[in-house]
């Protein structure tokens, strides 16, 4: 019987994935996603489903589509990837009561252009254009590896707050119920004084501006230690960056015979956490290929050394890591 409803309820949520997509690709990829991005092969412990289908004619994009557990639409859009998604050109996001919350457009996985969010209740919240991205580990505007423009802001009721890229604006988080950050915008850039909390942290900051650029950061932990800082998110980076990463994994990792021998190929996605002293710890494997190669991944991964952990408002904090592997016989 348990067999049974889980099969009923994955056709529904089929059905409505391609109603909502308007098409009837192929299919090519089935997730269960948690609520902290991981995978996970139970239905029951997933936060929603992701579904990945054959590109329309005449394009290489991949069709994308998350669906909540009510069977809500979560996520419609493109991707050039199937492991995972990386984002491209226009894509929409969900609350789960099915109202829309961003309308973004993306090139090669990062936004781009002007972009829209919404409030749960359906009116617009703010807008922000999107620029170049940033070399990783720099933070501008608050958006790690983004640069943006903020454009409009109004609040719940539709009162403007910043228009044309002046005024005050008030950043939410996720549940709207906590004012996160605010202070002035100048045509469009973070400008004098912002101040704000984060709740994870546990901590209170007061950050200076001029014409977008931090100058200065102070955060004030629980305990009433200060912390300075000029970069507001640095995120954990393996020595010598992604490239360097790629190649030590590439250097080191044994193919498995028996995946040789029997031409087994396959994307090994890891997550792990980057410690506040560089180590890693809880390996996983939240998408398998194979067993073999699954196991050859974590063992390389778990031999890396010369992590720099992340750093948030100037506090060294653990990070979690997703990593894609993959494994090509040529």
């Amino acid at each position: 019987m348990r067999l049974l409803t889980f099969t009923i309820v994955f056709i529904c949520y089929l059905a409505v994935a391609f109603a909502q997509q308007n098409q009837t690709s192929k299919i090519l990829a089935v997730s269960f996603i948690k609520k902290d991005g991981s995978y996970t092969s139970s239905r029951d412990s997933a936060e929603y489903i992701r579904i990945i289908s054959e590109p329309d004619s005449g394009s290489t994009l991949f069709n994308a589509s998350e669906i909540y557990k009510n069977g809500k639409q979560k996520f419609l859009g493109k991707s050039s990837k199937i492991n995972y998604i990386s984002s491209e050109g226009q894509c929409i996001s969900y609350y789960p009561s099915g109202i829309k919350k961003s309308v973004e457009n993306y090139k090669d996985g990062k936004p781009i252009g002007l972009c829209y969010f919404f409030y749960p209740n359906g009116k617009i919240y703010h807008s922000k254009e999107f620029q170049e991205s940033a070399p990783v580990g720099e933070s501008i505007q608050g958006d790690l590896n983004f640069t943006y423009l903020i454009k409009d802001c109004r609040d719940s009721t539709g009162k403007v707050l910043v228009q044309n890229g002046n005024g005050h604006f008030v950043g939410y988080d996720d549940s709207f119920k906590t004012i996160e950050e605010e202070g002035t915008v100048k045509a469009g850039n973070r400008d004098s004084t912002w101040t704000g909390q984060d709740k994870g942290l546990k901590i209170q900051f007061t950050e200076q501006y001029n014409a977008g650029k931090l100058i200065s950061g102070t955060s004030t932990d629980s305990a009433g230690v200060k912390h300075t800082y000029d970069v507001r998110m640095i995120e954990p980076q393996y020595k010598g960056g992604i490239s360097a990463l790629y190649k030590y994994l590439g250097n080191n990792i044994i193919y498995p015979e028996n995946a040789r021998k029997n031409d087994i190929e396959g994307t090994v996605m890891l997550l792990f956490v980057v410690k506040k002293d560089g180590s890693l710890k809880d390996i996983k494997v939240v998408r398998s290929a194979d067993k073999e190669l699954d196991t050859e991944a974590v063992r390389v991964l778990s031999r890396s050394r010369g992590w720099k952990p992340g750093m948030y408002y100037g506090i060294p904090v653990n990070v979690k890591y997703q990593l894609p592997v993959t494994f090509a016989l040529k």
